[in-house]
C-alpha cells in the first residue's frame, strides 16, 4: 500500500505471494453479516479470517455502484485503515491526558 488512507494518494496493490504451506478454509462461515460471510483460514502461519461478499452485495457492487469486487474490497481496506488511524490518535490523546484539547473534524 502506498500513500495515506486519509487522502487521495492512497493506493493498494495486490501482489501474488507463493508459499508452500498447507491451508484449510472452514467449510462453513463462522459469521454472516448483511454484506459478507466470514470464514476461518487455518495455515501453517496461523489462523486468519477470510471475508467473502454474499450474492446480494456482489450484485449491488457490480450493478449499482458499477465498480469491481476488487475496488470494493480496496475501499473496505481504506475505510479500516482510516478508522484505525483515528482510533490510535484518540487513544494516544486519552493516554496522555490531552482530551481537554478540542477535536477538529471536517466533513
Amino acid at each position: 500500500m502506498r500513500g495515506s488512507p486519509l487522502d487521495r494518494s492512497f493506493s493498494a496493490e495486490m501482489k501474488r505471494a507463493e508459499t508452500h504451506s498447507r491451508a484449510r478454509l472452514s467449510p462453513q462461515p463462522f459469521a454472516k453479516g448483511s454484506m459478507r460471510f466470514a470464514y476461518y483460514l487455518h495455515t501453517d502461519k496461523g489462523l486468519f479470517v477470510v471475508k467473502k461478499y454474499n450474492q446480494e452485495s456482489k450484485k449491488h457492487i457490480e450493478e449499482r455502484l458499477e465498480i469491481s469486487l476488487h475496488q470494493a474490497a480496496m475501499r473496505d481496506v481504506q475505510t479500516h485503515l482510516v478508522a484505525q488511524h483515528y482510533a490510535k490518535q484518540y487513544n494516544r490523546r486519552c493516554l496522555y491526558g490531552a482530551n481537554d484539547a478540542p477535536w477538529k473534524f471536517a466533513f
